[in-house]
């Protein structure tokens, strides 16, 4: 992948697209890295179908990695959700939504995958995005959107905008 990268005009359109570590019919947890690979890929391209005037993405795989059975296209495109300031939603319909989406509720935001609540404020660790998100409401109104480091709990950059994508590849039936 490193090698790929260094001939991209944008060696972030390098993706990986692992195999997971388990064998087919094994029931065994993948490695949290791999589902965050898989998971970052998917969402890179679903970021260049919508906009297919951008650069796409490279993706590199073994073959296993490409069978792996994954989240139908229309599921994964469907689950997303895009929120912003000033978008009207209530923060508990969002956490039962992430909670569909397969993210663990927490009491603090550590890793990929988790979502954490309270009072007016929500913390969710898109496992697409290298750094969780803020989201602080006044009402039932989105007031704010940052980036914050897990470790120390602070803000870093305020977002424009952030989507939430699925935590898992297999979501459970509707």
């Amino acid at each position: 992948l490193d090698g790929l990268q260094a001939f991209l005009d944008d060696p972030a359109r390098a993706r990986l697209l692992p195999s997971p570590d388990a064998l087919p019919f094994e029931r065994i947890a993948w490695d949290p890295a791999t589902r965050e690979q898989r998971l970052a890929t998917l969402a890179a391209l679903e970021r260049w179908s919508a906009d297919p005037r951008s650069s796409p993405p490279v993706v590199v795989a073994t073959a296993r990695g490409l069978m792996t059975r994954t989240i139908p296209r229309a599921t994964f495109a469907g689950s997303l959700i895009r929120l912003a300031p000033g978008r009207r939603t209530r923060v508990t319909d969002l956490m039962r939504s992430l909670v569909a989406l397969g993210y663990e509720p927490q009491t603090a935001v550590s890793e990929p995958g988790h979502m954490a609540h309270r009072g007016g404020i929500a913390d969710v660790y898109v496992p697409s995005e290298s750094m969780p998100a803020r989201i602080e409401w006044m009402g039932d109104e989105i007031e704010s959107l940052r980036w914050f480091d897990p470790a120390s709990q602070r803000s870093l950059a305020a977002a424009e905008e952030v989507t939430l994508v699925p935590a898992r590849e297999a979501l459970p039936a509707a």
